[in-house]
């Protein structure tokens, strides 16, 4: 059942709502510029933003897009492509096909290619055996140890995670609005000022469209290899993955208000705790 809910969400990755009226699409949620989620601007409201419909960028009249309103609220490339595209027509409804045919007609074997490529990206970016031997031997807490085989493995309870095992549940992310909850969303594009901000500077929207594991494995390979396998900077890169994902937790499970300060204070609070044991023992 697990395997048919994946296969099932996986499909629906290749179906594209085609523009008519505008009414039934999404603008910030659902995929509708070529294969794409479109980008609103920083500044503007997601509050308000979030339930806009493409309607909404839509002139009355029918004639074409609105581009003084595309342009206010979508990033620059985003609004070129929509202006771009074809003309919407008021007198039919938005429909999905599917965007991996010419004719836009669904065919297994265009379905299977997906499913077969998709299988090979997973092996692909399994870490080597070489890897989780340097994983156990760290000197980092045992749960520390259990949360990044589980990232590497894709084994946390995203929403993303929690939908693709058949679980009935939104996918958006809700502290931006902007995006479904994944690995690459939760702990690389909204946590792009806490990578800046941190000792090692690292820029996370580099090279974005890498895998996390790929993207994980360069940074603790490059450390351990400018510092040794117990690398201070390798262990200070893990520990703001897991105050990421603490952070998280408890913005979803206790409504609590999270910030930078606070994620560089869970690191903080976990270094000296973790400091004062080894002392202990």
């Amino acid at each position: 059942m697990q395997g048919l809910c994946r296969a099932t969400n996986l499909l629906l990755k290749g179906c594209e709502w085609k523009i008519g009226n505008g009414c039934r699409v999404v603008a910030g949620k659902d995929k509708w510029m070529l294969r794409k989620v479109s980008v609103y601007k920083t500044e503007v409201c997601l509050r308000n933003a979030r339930n806009w419909k493409v309607s909404h960028f839509i002139l009355p009249s029918g004639s074409g897009w609105n581009h003084a309103r595309v342009k206010a609220n979508f990033e620059f490339e985003d609004s070129r492509r929509i202006v771009g595209m074809e003309v919407p027509s008021l007198d039919h409804d938005d429909f999905m096909y599917w965007s991996y045919q010419k004719s836009s007609k669904f065919t297994v074997k265009s379905a299977y290619g997906i499913l077969a490529k998709e299988d090979l990206n997973v092996s692909y970016n399994r870490a080597p055996s070489d890897f989780y031997k340097n994983l156990w031997s760290l000197k980092i807490p045992p749960k520390w140890k259990l949360f990044i085989w589980k990232l590497l493995h894709n084994g946390i309870a995203s929403k993303c995670n929690l939908h693709s095992r058949g679980i009935q549940m939104e996918v958006d992310y809700d502290f931006c609005a902007n995006g479904e909850e994944n690995i690459q969303h939760i702990f690389r594009s909204i946590a792009q000022q806490v990578w800046r901000d941190g000792l090692l500077a690292i820029h996370s929207e580099i090279n974005e469209t890498i895998s996390f594991t790929d993207w994980f494995l360069f940074y603790i390979r490059l450390f351990q290899r400018q510092h040794g396998k117990n690398s201070a900077r390798s262990i200070y890169f893990i520990s703001i993955l897991w105050a990421l994902w603490l952070s998280r937790n408890n913005r979803v499970f206790r409504n609590e208000v999270t910030s930078v300060a606070s994620v560089f204070a869970f690191i903080q609070e976990m270094q000296i705790s973790w400091t004062l044991k080894e002392i202990r023992t």
